[in-house]
Parts: C-alpha cells; structure tokens; sequence
C-alpha cells in the first residue's frame, strides 16, 4: 500500500513533467496540478487527507496566499496526522522577492529557484519521505 503522496503544481508542462519523475523516483505516487484549481481540487482529495506522508512541490505562481495550503495542513491536523511538507519553486530571479505567504500547518522544506537542480529535489523529497513524522528537514534555499 502506498504511504507518500505528492502534488507537483506548475504551469509549465515541461517543468511538471520533470518535477513528476523526480519526486516519483524518491518514493512518492506523485498527482500533478497546472493551475489553482487543479491544486485546489486535489488538495481537497482523500489521499492528501489520509496518507502518512505528504510533500506539496508548488510554484509561488500557482500560490493564492497559501490558504489552500494551510487549510489542508490544519485538517491533517485535526485527524493526528503529520503536516504536509512544502517545496516552493520560483522563477528565475525571484528568490529574493518570493514570498510563501501563509503556511501554518505544513512545514517548509525549501524554496528552489528554476532552473534548479532537480538532485537536489529528490534528495529534498526522499528525505521528507523517510524522516519521522512531523520533523522538519533541513531547509534549502537554492538558485
């Protein structure tokens, strides 16, 4: 039975599809999202409510001040399960300006910069799939 669940969320096909691979091969069933009602719709599905693990791959583009984000971290907490984790992604040179906005409930596990090094993200994913519930990882910054 499947334990990790992930959203890759970007509006470019080319980028999710290349997100997807990744966090797949780092041990997760991985759904994709191009748009903010895509990520709303699948955040809102059992598998984001009721698996042990979550990881949430969002572009800052697709962000809608992280109410989406939060609420689902606040159910997951309401049932004792672990908050989901949040890898951001932005475009290139907005690191500096990217905001999450409001992510109460999930934990931060980076903020990745395109173009990014996708070994990094799976190393990112496979270590928010193995640790222990609710502990944070070490948070990545990168360009």
């Amino acid at each position: 039975m499947q334990q990790a669940v992930a959203l890759v969320a970007d509006s470019n096909w080319a980028m999710r599809e290349l997100m997807r691979r990744t966090v797949e091969t780092a041990g997760f069933l991985v759904l994709e999202s191009a748009n903010i009602q895509q990520l709303d719709v699948a955040l809102r599905t059992q598998l984001f409510t009721t698996l042990p693990r979550v990881l949430l791959v969002v572009s800052v583009t697709l962000l809608d001040g992280g109410d989406a984000l939060s609420r689902l971290g606040e159910q997951r907490a309401s049932t004792g399960l672990s908050p989901p984790h949040v890898i951001l992604t932005c475009e290139f040179g907005a690191l500096a300006e990217t905001s999450p906005g409001d992510l109460s409930g999930c934990i931060s596990a980076g903020v990745l910069e395109k173009p990014f090094d996708f070994g990094l993200l799976q190393g990112i994913a496979y270590r928010c799939r193995t640790l222990a519930a609710g502990v944070q990882p070490l948070v990545v910054n990168a360009r």
